[in-house]
This record gives C-alpha cells, structure tokens and sequence, in this order.
C-alpha cells in the first residue's frame, strides 16, 4: 500500500460516517493521493416500482427519479464540502474529494468503480451487525471485501 495514488471513498451519507471519511483523508494526505467520493443510490425493486406505479404515470416516476438523484448529488456535495471544510488549513494535495453519485447495486457499484478508476484502495465504513444478520443478509462491506479485486480498508463506525 506504499503506492497509493487513487483512493476512493464509499460512502453512505450517515452522520456516524465521519471515521472513515477522516480515515480516507489522512491516506490521502499521507500518500499525496487523489480522494473519489462515492455515494450509491440503490434503485427501486420491480415490487416497488409496481406499487408506486399504481399512484404515479411513468413519467412522473422518471421525473421524479432524476429529481432525486440530483438532490442526493447534491446532498454528497455538500457533504464533501461540510467534511473538507473540518480540514481548515490543511488540504489535501491531491486537491478536493471528486464527487460521484451513481445509481445501482450498492456493493457491485462500488467494484465495478474501483475498477473503472483503477484506484488502489477502497475505503469505506463498516457497521456492527448482529452475527445472525451478517449470516442471512450479509452487509455491503462485507460484499465488497469478499468481490474486489482491490484493497479494501474498513473503519469500524458503529452501530447503524
């Protein structure tokens, strides 16, 4: 890991989420590193769409959807400027987080990026979860440790 050039930051938007951002800015500031911020909007399930259909035409729906992500992108904006701006004096020499809010399968989202950018480190929060749950529905951290061709660093935030 003494190459680092590229990290990208997967984030949640929690406010417990603050460990791994700092976590990934002081890998950044010690490597000289460029910081990816990623923010993954899961889409609607076809049960899901089915419902909302029921209320809304189409294009309401898709409208609707393009209002939201441009409010989430915006929401990661203001989170990396909230979070940059905690960094007073100190900024990171590879410049300003670059924000990015893609919509998809949270844990494939995040690999298919890493990979696409070709970063060298993924870093991201990891929730405590009862064993139980972990054994029947796993966690997106733990899909993208056991799937990612790239490093993955994981910082302990808590619980959700």
């Amino acid at each position: 890991m003494s190459d680092l050039k590229t990290i990208l930051y997967a984030c949640d938007l929690a406010s417990n989420s603050y460990p791994a951002f700092h976590m990934a800015v002081d890998l950044a500031r010690v490597h000289c590193a460029k910081l990816i911020f990623l923010y993954v909007i899961e889409p609607l399930t076809e049960a899901q769409m089915s419902a909302v259909s029921i209320y809304y035409s189409l294009e309401t729906m898709n409208e609707l959807g393009a209002r939201t992500i441009t409010q989430v992108h915006q929401e990661v904006q203001n989170r990396i400027e909230e979070f940059y701006s905690k960094l007073h004096e100190e900024r990171l020499p590879g410049g300003k987080p670059e924000p990015y809010v893609i919509e998809g399968v949270p844990a494939t989202t995040i690999i298919k990026t890493a990979e696409m950018m070709d970063v060298d480190l993924i870093v991201m929060g990891s929730h405590s979860h009862h064993k139980l749950e972990r054994l029947f529905i796993g966690s997106v951290a733990n899909r993208v440790v056991s799937q990612a061709s790239k490093p993955v660093l994981l910082v302990p935030i808590g619980s959700a």
